[in-house]
């Protein structure tokens, strides 16, 4: 089955609440009420996301010197 999970967390990660809102609402209309699992899908994907741009921070960082 294929949810807009990923695409609110990633869009949570960027800051972008406008797009945050929009998949939500797709997800919603879709496949009903987010539950509480699925919110934890999505917190769980977003720290991912922003623990990996942050390692690729520092690796990037680490290259310059």
């Amino acid at each position: 089955m294929i949810t807009y999970l990923g695409k609110i967390a990633y869009h949570l990660a960027c800051g972008n609440i406008e797009k945050v809102n929009y998949f939500f609402e797709r997800q919603v209309k879709a496949f009903g009420p987010i539950t509480g699992d699925e919110m934890r899908i999505i917190i769980n994907r977003r720290d991912k996301i922003v623990r990996e741009w942050e390692n690729e921070m520092k690796e990037f960082n680490a290259q310059l010197g």
